[in-house]
């Protein structure tokens, strides 16, 4: 499994010409990615109400995609004295480069695993989509 994503890995990073993150495969529910390691953490557990795994890895390299963009994480707000998000981990930047990542994985975005993907990203998604996807 874990030469599957390495070989998927190793793809997107030279698609967008970027340095490699480190990648664990961990026995969760979910996939994640940390900026703090710079690591993707994969799930291997298969669930129909969740992306498929090849997809997940998907959503946690644009999470990689954003954060290398975007620079800081966090960015000091000097009205409240608190850290906060520089860029929001499911908005719009977020999402732009989710749709670059599945047009070059999947070449047609309807093929990406939508009904597992959070609700505010499909919301995104609608006008990009075709009138007949699920």
């Amino acid at each position: 499994m874990i030469e599957t994503y390495q070989a998927q890995l190793d793809l997107l990073c030279e698609v967008f010409n970027v340095e490699k993150p480190n990648l664990i495969i961990w026995n969760r529910n979910h996939s994640a990615y940390s900026s703090l390691t710079n690591t993707i953490n994969m799930r291997t557990r298969i669930s129909p109400f969740q992306l498929t795994l090849e997809d997940s890895l998907l959503h946690e390299f644009a999470h990689y995609l954003t954060r290398r963009i975007s620079g800081n994480e966090y960015q000091f707000d000097y009205f409240t004295g608190r850290r906060r998000r520089q860029v929001s981990p499911h908005g719009k930047e977020f999402f732009n480069n989710l749709l670059k990542v599945i047009a070059v994985w999947h070449d047609n975005i309807d093929k990406y695993s939508w009904s597992g993907e959070y609700k505010r990203i499909q919301q995104y998604a609608k006008p990009f989509r075709n009138q007949n996807a699920t």
